[in-house]
């Protein structure tokens, strides 16, 4: 069975050849750029004149941030609004056994909810004896200023999350060689919490402690910014048991089981889910579950010949996008369907090879996925329509969380 997009999303790599410092302050890597103020100043001691009325004009349109991978491997920017593109990064590098150099991969990117930040994780891999030795940073990009920013070296995080309406950054951290222990036990000496870092004032803080004995990696906040859902590290690969952190009552809620890929509704009060832990069985389907009751109702239909996966609640909550392989569990050929919450028939929006990374736009008009074969990936829009265009040559498209 080809899973290899599947499974590289879902994999946690548990196990990494360096220990895991806890987070370092922000370090500036150049002076930021200097920003100004759109009116000019008025000498001391004068008064600016009132300005003259201007007629009505329509409030101007705001960028909406794409950030995408391009087949290059950097790390690119796409307004959706007037379609300009600008490069974030530009020394991706792969590794191979005829040219022996640094290995440089951009992943994991994040748009802030104001749209002001990008995210990324940097992973340098350089030549050894035996092969590569890697070290991780963490970087945001103010869009603003089009100014990087390290803000931590030697920071293997798993899972990048901007909290809704902050600038505060959560994420996980990849588990020791010894976390796991002879015969599969774990060793709770070695977990780890869910750290954060407040890119405005530099704070590190521990959100979450580790809990049950469990590392804790892959954040994801809710759209009202009170719950911070994870995954509990239980085995060394693929999704770990879902819990989460309510912040308003100060509560750990553990579900003692794997959900797979899912999502917040923007109410907070219900959770999508597809229970697809690591490579397809051929089982998945959406489910259903309000976040206070130990219930689940399907959604999907029950494909016999295929599965469905990747669930993600439109903005107004009303409707469901997922993917699903109806025919063929080797094809490959993922098709977009939207669903009432309410149940009934879906609707299909088209059908793409390997399509992956499905998210809504804002005004729910339609949803942005990465599609194509590896070596020609592709960033597409599909409207509600069914109608869809290639924005970009690249993959791994990431838009900001839609607020409530």
């Amino acid at each position: 069975m080809k899973t290899s997009f599947l499974v590289l999303f879902i994999a946690v790599f548990a196990i990494t050849a360096c220990a895991s410092p806890a987070p370092a302050g922000p370090q500036e890597t150049q002076p930021p750029a200097q920003v100004t103020s759109a009116i000019s100043g008025t000498p001391t001691g004068t008064v600016a004149p009132e300005p003259s009325p201007a007629a009505t004009q329509a409030p101007e349109q705001q960028p909406l941030w794409i950030v995408y991978t391009g087949r290059d491997g950097n790390l690119y920017l796409l307004d959706h609004t007037n379609g300009e593109q600008r490069p974030i990064t530009s020394d991706a590098a792969g590794y191979s056994g005829s040219n022996p150099s640094l290995s440089i991969q951009y992943m994991s990117a994040q748009v802030s909810s104001d749209g002001r930040f990008v995210a990324y994780r940097r992973e340098v891999g350089k030549p050894v004896a035996s092969g590569l030795e890697f070290t991780f940073e963490l970087w945001v990009y103010d869009i603003l200023t089009g100014q990087p920013q390290l803000l931590a070296e030697n920071m293997p995080a798993v899972g990048l999350a901007w909290k809704p309406r902050t600038h505060l950054l959560a994420f996980g951290l990849q588990t020791e060689p010894d976390y796991f222990s002879m015969r599969g036990q774990i060793d709770s000496t070695k977990a780890k919490g869910i750290w954060a870092i407040d890119v405005d004032s530099g704070e590190n803080v521990e959100l979450v402690p580790p809990q049950n004995g469990f590392s804790l990696v892959q954040p994801q906040w809710s759209r009202d910014g009170r719950f911070l859902a994870f995954d509990e590290v239980t085995n060394y690969e693929g999704r770990g048991n879902f819990a989460y952190y309510d912040f308003e009552a100060q509560q750990y809620v553990p579900f003692d089981k794997a959900l797979g890929i899912y999502d917040w509704s923007p109410g907070s009060d219900t959770l999508a889910y597809d229970y697809l832990t690591y490579a397809p069985s051929g089982e998945e389907r959406i489910h259903l579950r309000p976040r206070l009751e130990d219930t689940e109702t399907p959604l999907s239909p029950d494909y016999p010949a295929g599965y469905a996966f990747w669930p993600r609640f439109s903005p107004q909550g009303d409707q469901i996008a997922y993917l699903a392989e109806v025919n063929d569990n080797d094809a490959e050929q993922y098709s977009l369907f939207v669903i009432p919450i309410s149940g009934g028939e879906p609707r299909l929006l088209g059908t793409f090879q390997q399509a992956i990374y499905p998210s809504w736009l804002p005004d729910g008009s339609g949803l942005i996925l990465g599609s194509g074969p590896f070596e020609a990936r592709q960033v597409i829009e599909v409207s509600l329509d069914g109608s869809s265009q290639v924005l970009a040559d690249g993959d791994a498209p990431a838009l900001a969380l839609p607020l409530p």
